[in-house]
Order: structure tokens, then sequence, then C-alpha cells
């Protein structure tokens, strides 16, 4: 037999070389949750919002990979941070490791000191300068262009101040009538006491009668992109009226969040337990192919259990497996050690812990008073009944949706009447999907049911579903608490307590008559926006082939809420992006406008000045909810 010549071996290795790379192409087309997860990923390279528009990018001045690559992350800056913290050091030498599983020499059972690793490796702060540089998705949305095109701070008399503003008021006269429209100007100072020349500041603006409680009115503020902002609202109840105005977030504080979220990716990061009687082990997880100690070839594709893309390190150990060994799910962090200058640091701290009740109000306080127009009722009362409005129109509604009176909320645009709750809740079964506001509704519903409680809660914060039936009205309710990204705090947080949204709707019947209930905001708030982008798109997708399959189904999407007071590190999981939200919220939905309802939360939170991320308000929003679903 003829020796192959050397340019037979190149040709013939190269031939094995294109086979191998098509045999993997074709393994991972074939696969149909790295198809879903394909399918979501590329979603986040075409599209993003800029306050509530989708990409366009001819706009783009550069990708997210060079603005971190251009923007000074001082690596040896932070590894200096750690001082003489002599297991921070460690770190330091080799972080990567601390993500990856050690075995011992003495036992296969590591999940435990895995998770320690990770905990420690997060402290002393992320020291790899590659994940670091690298960001969670190609492309900067068009609000991270926005606050990014500033330089950090420096100086933190250089952001704007709630005492230097000021509150102008523009009409003509503090008197005013019932349905009149007041219009303030607010306009920003650094503390230095120099005017600020760009937007970008979060401001809010409401009402409350100093002489009776439970009245107040939110007012829609416009940021007019040169250091002012409008504050407009039509007055919709009587009385003297004090108005607040209030710095809630500084642009720079805002910058500081968003890139620290492109940095960093997340403020918590979130471990796979992978368990069974041979070994146990923890791994770093994410929503892109983008984990902490590990190669995209090293990765576990977790998106059949999640429902929306989730990855997270392969266990090194081969006694486990991705799938079949997954347990659950912990909670990594807080980090001490971020690449963020002293005074972003000092912005952070004024949100958080007990600082974070102060009310930073812009002057001067002042007070109008609102008389009663020539029909001398003391609130204004639209003709139209909510339960017939439209759903599109509940979309569009501009700011402010509502106000309340004598601790009831009252929609600007329409009128709640009395629901007939037993005729709404016979012959129907109510899925609450999303975090533990979506709890409290259900808890409400409890009330209004008699039903009989087949899934109970055993703690008091209580994360896995909940399950009520009145078998003699046929009503069911239903609480699915969504998946990961989900905080659990300590504890794990089973495989099997958390529902995938999308998949859990996809199993819905073509017959029978449902009400959905979508809330997911405060966890997801953790991460990078594109987690949020991508579980919305999920959901949102599912929801379109359910509505093609059953048309007796309502859908409810309850948006973000405010809450001044959240974690101890504030900026790690809150309010602060929730307009932005918002607004992505009604980009992924705008084909089904006319078949979902949208419940504004925000307005109601912002009415009473809301401190919790449970917020006062849920009742009030349950009933509005109801009011608008029931006799629809």
């Amino acid at each position: 037999m003829r020796s192959c010549t050397k340019k037979q071996h190149l040709l013939l290795a190269a031939t094995v070389v294109v086979m191998c790379c098509l045999w993997s192409l074709w393994r991972v087309s074939s696969n149909p949750s790295w198809r879903v997860t394909r399918m979501y990923l590329d979603q986040l390279e075409l599209r993003g919002t800029s306050r509530g528009t989708s990409r366009d990018t001819s706009h783009v001045k550069m990708t997210a990979e060079q603005f971190l690559k251009k923007h000074n992350i001082n690596i040896i800056e932070l590894k200096n941070k750690v001082g003489d913290d002599e297991s921070c050091r460690e770190v330091a030498d080799n972080p990567r490791a601390f993500w990856r599983s050690q075995p011992g020499q003495n036992t296969t059972f590591t999940e435990e000191t895995d998770l320690e690793r990770m905990v420690l490796a997060f402290r002393c702060g992320l020291l790899d300068a590659e994940y670091l540089y690298t960001p969670p998705v190609p492309d900067l949305y068009h609000f991270e262009e926005f606050y990014l095109s500033e330089t950090p701070l420096l100086d933190i008399l250089n952001a704007t101040s709630e005492t230097q503003s000021k509150v102008k008021l523009l009409n003509v006269s503090s008197q005013f009538r019932l349905d009149d429209r007041i219009v303030l100007q607010i306009t920003v100072f650094d503390g230095h006491g120099r005017p600020r020349h760009k937007g970008g500041d979060q401001i809010r603006v409401w009402f409350t009668d100093v002489t009776q409680s439970g009245h107040s009115l939110p007012a829609s503020v416009k940021d007019m992109g040169d250091g002012t902002y409008l504050a407009v609202a039509s007055l919709l109840f009587t009385g003297k009226l004090k108005v607040s105005a209030v710095l809630v977030y500084a642009r720079e504080y805002l910058r500081a969040l968003i890139y620290l979220q492109l940095a960093m990716k997340t403020f918590r990061p979130i471990a796979a337990v992978f368990n069974n009687s041979k070994a146990s082990e923890c791994t770093p997880c994410y929503h892109t192919e983008l984990v902490p100690g590990f190669n995209r070839s090293e990765l576990c594709n977790m998106t059949e259990v999640n429902g929306s893309p989730w990855f997270c390190g392969r266990p090194v150990k081969h006694d486990l497996n991705c799938l079949e060994d997954f347990v659950g799910s912990r909670v990594v962090g807080p980090s001490s050690n971020m690449p963020v200058t002293w005074a972003e640091k000092e912005l952070f701290r004024r949100s958080s812990g007990g600082e974070s009740r102060i009310l930073r109000s812009i002057p001067p306080g002042m007070e109008i008073d609102v008389a009663t127009d020539v029909t001398g009722k003391p609130f204004s009362r639209p003709s139209a009944s909510c339960h017939k409005v439209p759903l599109a129109e509940t979309w569009k509604w501009l700011e402010p949706t509502g106000f309340f009176y004598k601790n009831v909320w009252h929609p600007s645009y329409c009128t709640m009447h009395t629901v007939d709750t037993d005729s709404c809740l016979r012959n129907i079964e109510v899925i609450i999907y999303g975090d533990s506001n979506g709890r409290a509704h259900y808890h409400n519903l409890l009330k209004l049911s008699k039903c009989d409680v087949i899934k109970k809660e055993l703690t008091r914060k209580w994360h896995k579903p909940l399950l009520c039936i009145n078998k003699k009205t046929q009503f069911t309710v239903r609480w699915e608490p969504h998946t990961n990204p989900f905080m659990n705090g300590h504890a794990l947080a089973e495989a099997q307590s958390l529902t995938p949204t999308n998949i859990d709707i996809d199993k819905l019947p073509s017959k029978g008559r449902y009400l959905i209930i979508l809330n997911h905001f405060f966890h997801v708030t953790t991460s990078h926006i594109s987690s949020i982008d991508v579980m919305f798109r999920s959901i949102k997708d599912a929801i379109s082939r359910l509505l093609k399959r059953n048309p007796d189904v309502t859908v409810v999407l309850q948006g973000p809420h405010t809450a001044r007071i959240g974690w101890p590190n504030h900026f790690e999981a809150g309010d602060m992006l929730g307009p932005i939200i918002m607004n992505l919220q009604k980009e992924i939905f705008h084909d089904l406008l006319d078949k979902v309802l949208f419940m504004n939360a925000w307005d109601m939170t912002v009415a009473v000045d809301n401190l919790d991320f449970h917020p006062d308000t849920n009742d009030s929003i349950f009933h509005t909810m109801m009011g608008f679903v029931c006799g629809r």
C-alpha cells in the first residue's frame, strides 16, 4: 500500500475538521433547547430600548465590549483594594479557579465548599479582567448609551443636588379649580450650585391633601433634556395640596448603576446545585453564555429547566449530569469591591440602609388650593366604566393614570364599579406568575373565593407554588414563582419550586376560562436588563400561542412599582430602572396591546411615596385589577 503524501495528510485532516464542525452544527440545531435559546439570544443582539423605542443601529457609536475596554476598569486598583485580606489576595492570584469546584481528596460532595469559594470570590471583587471586559450582550441599549456617554463621577459635588435645585410654579396663580391643569418646572443644579444642562435624573412629583389623609395624586414628569423637568397633572380632587418634588436618583447614580450591571453582569450571582448519590457541586449561572470561570464550551444549557435562556458551568465531576442531577439554585453575594469611584460609592450609600428613608425634597416647599367646580363634586369621575375600556387603551394612558381619594384608587380615564366577585370567580382558573407581590394577589383571592387550600405556606417567606380550590364554584387559584434569576435568600430554591412561566403557559389547554396575571420585576432587577428582556420575550411568545388556541383567556401584565427602600444595598435590586423596564414591556408586547391588560402600578406607588419592595398599595393594585377584569 502506498503511503500518503504530506498534501494528502493535510487534505484528510481538513476533511475531518469540516465534518466535525458540520456534525456539531447539526447537533445544536436539532436540539430544541439550543434552538430556542439561540433565538432569544439573537433577539438581544438585534433589539434594545431607548426609553421604549426599538434599537436603531445607525446610532450605535460603539459596541458594549468596545465601551468596557475603553473605560478604565483598573484591575490593579481593584486588587489593591483587597488590602491585607489574605484570602482575597489568593483570589486575586487566580480568580477563575474560585468559580470552579476543586474536588478534595477526602470527598466528592463539595456543594458547600464550592459555594463558600464563590461567595469569597464575589465579595473580593470580580478580579478577572476578561470577564469584566466582556459585556452580557454585544451592543449597548440606547439608554445605556445615553448614561454612559458621561465619564465616572470623581467629585460628589458634581452630581445633581436636591438642595441646590429649584421648583417653580408656571401657572399664574396657586388657586385652582377641580380638573385644572398644574404645571411645575424643576431646574436642577449640581452641588457647587452650577446649572445642569443635561437630563437623566429621576425626579418624582406628587400632591398630598394636608387637611385629609388618604388623598394623593402623582404627576407626570417630563425630562426636557436641558437640566429642566416639567411636572404636569390634572387636579382631580379638591383640598389644600402639598407639592412634593423629590430627586430620587441623580443622573450620576444611574450612570454608575448601569455601568456596574454592564461590567459585573449581576449584583447577586446565582449558583446551580448538582447532587446525586455519588457527588455534589455548585457552579455559577447566567442568562447568556457568559459565566465566570467557565468557557462557552464548558456550559450546561439549562433553558429547558428555566424557560428563558439560562446557562450554568458544567460540573467538573464526571458523575454529575447537567439536567438529571440539577436540584436547585442558591444565591451568591453581595460584593464589597466594585469598579466604581469613591464618589459613586457615596451616592450608593445615600440610597441604602437608614439613609434610604430620607426624602430628598427639592425646595421650595409649596401648597396650592383646589376648589370645586360648578357641580360641587369633591373629585373627578369619568363616565366610562373600567371593565368596558378597550385593553389597548390601558397601555396608552398618559400619566397620571389615577389618584387616591379616601385611600381608594380612582383611575383617571374610567370609573370603577362594584365588582361581582361571585360571578367573576366562578368557573375560572386564576394563575399568578411572578414574585412575592403576585403572592399578595393570591392571598386576596383566597379571601374573596372561600377556597380550600391545597398547597400551603409553611414559612413566612414562602417561595414555592401555592394552590387553592373551591369545588362548588369551580374556582382555582395558584401562584407560581418565576424561575431564575430568582432570589431565595440563602436557602436552596428547589428545582421543582420555581415555575418557568412560558413553559407552564404552553401547557394550558385550548378550552376553559383562565385569568393569567404576570408580575415579574424585583428579582430580575439584580441583573443586567437583558435578563428581563429575554424572560419577557419568551413569556410574550407563549401568551401569543395561548391566545390563538384559547379565546377564553384574560391576561394582565403588572408593570414595575416604586420602592425607595429595598435591600440593605438598595442599588442591588430596586426601582431605579423601573420606567425603562416599563417601556421595554410595552415594546415587547407591542402586537398584543389589544389582547393584554396593562396594570400601571408605578403611579399608585408614586402617589403614596411607597418605600418597601412589597408595596403598601398591593391591595389597591389588586382591587383595581379586578375592577378592570370582572364583567369584561
